[in-house]
């Protein structure tokens, strides 16, 4: 009898902890593969769903739904998804999008309007938004847009080892010499408002950098301040190259109300430092550091290094070439003038020859 009621025990255990293995199933999950997208563009979905995975030796599917929030007459049902691999319990699938009206069969309509009156003020706009439905889970929502911040960059053609620039003296650093230039980001006011964004300069030179021939260093554009010329965060060499971050660490948000600013590059060729002369390729990236994109540029820098989606690039080249010497003779007790901005140079007469830099 005792055994009976022993054994009547550990079956009645045995049925709990069934029925807690199944209480705890996970939850299914969907996501997209990005935050916004382009009319035109493919969406990729992934559901993770362990419950779904029914087929212990073989590949299973699953539907999700798409929708364009704004108008729920354009709904693409029955998206398949097919499981990765044998038992994983994730499943991945596409759908396209597309700006035509009516869409075609198994594509989503989707658009990012802006109406302008005669003045060219802006008026009523707005971006759709993609939902995609599983059952059992959140939904998984992105905004569609079409309009992008946009990154430019104007540098000076030509700068010179060992030749002094006059703008150099915001820089306060006697032994760095500079090609500027200036780099402006607009987003227009119909754009998208990005939470966190930061610039990523990349200098690229004829033959590999090493540690000490270059830097490179951000001024706000008409500020003198030499307190508020900042060299580039995170400065190291890469493949060869000279990367940095512009602006804070943690990123700065972006606005589209719309946003505007232009700030002064100086690409800082170091005297005497043999640093390579010929065509040296500037590119400034603008990364919304809140997407993650594997084809994007890694930030940050360090251990822990993650691509992130690149919403702006621009890319202009320099050129570096050395200055050469200037032989100048003069008679004993003659002075000679060299004029050059607000550099005066005088020589004084002797009878061997001068050298300065020209």
């Amino acid at each position: 009898m005792k055994k009976t009621y022993l054994g009547a025990i550990i079956l009645a255990l045995a049925v709990m902890m069934t029925v807690v293995v199944v209480a705890q199933a996970d939850t299914p999950v969907v996501g997209l593969d990005a935050p916004y997208y382009e009319p035109g563009d493919t969406v990729t979905v992934t559901v993770t769903d362990s419950t779904a995975n029914t087929h212990a030796a073989g590949i299973d599917t699953v539907t999700v739904i798409a929708a364009n929030s704004r108008d729920v007459e354009d709904t693409v049902e029955d998206i398949v998804l097919t499981e990765t691999g044998v038992n994983t319990g994730v499943f991945v699938g596409t759908f396209d999008t597309t700006a035509t009206y009516p869409a075609p069969e198994g594509e989503l309509y989707v658009e990012d309007y802006e109406e302008f009156n005669e003045e060219g003020v802006l008026g009523d706009n707005g971006n759709d938004e993609v939902t995609v439905t599983y059952p059992g889970s959140l939904p998984a929502t992105a905004t569609v847009n079409n309009d992008w911040p946009v990154v430019t960059l104007e540098l000076d053609p030509e700068f010179v080892v060992n030749e002094p620039d006059p703008n150099i003296a915001v820089v306060a650093n006697d032994f760095l010499f500079d090609g500027e230039g200036t780099s402006t980001v607009t987003n227009p006011a119909y754009g998208q408002t990005f939470s966190s964004t930061i610039f990523v300069v990349t200098i690229d030179a004829p033959q590999a950098l090493e540690v000490g021939n270059m830097d490179a260093r951000i001024q706000a554009s008409g500020n003198t301040d030499t307190d508020l010329v900042w060299a580039l965060g995170g400065s190291h060499i890469e493949g060869g190259n000279l990367v940095g971050y512009w602006g804070p660490a943690m990123g700065f948000p972006m606005n589209n109300d719309p946003y505007s600013a232009s700030d002064v590059v100086n690409a800082l060729v170091k005297d005497n430092s043999a640093a390579p002369l010929g065509t040296y390729t500037i590119t400034v990236d603008l990364l919304d550091l809140g997407y993650e994109d594997e084809s994007g540029v890694v930030y940050p820098f360090g251990e822990e290094d993650t691509a992130k989606h690149v919403l702006a690039s621009v890319t202009e080249t320099i050129e570096v070439v050395a200055a050469a010497d200037l032989m100048v003779s003069v008679p004993e007790s003659v002075d000679v003038s060299l004029t050059g901005g607000e550099l005066v140079v005088t020589i004084h007469g002797a009878t061997s020859k001068a050298r300065m830099p020209r």
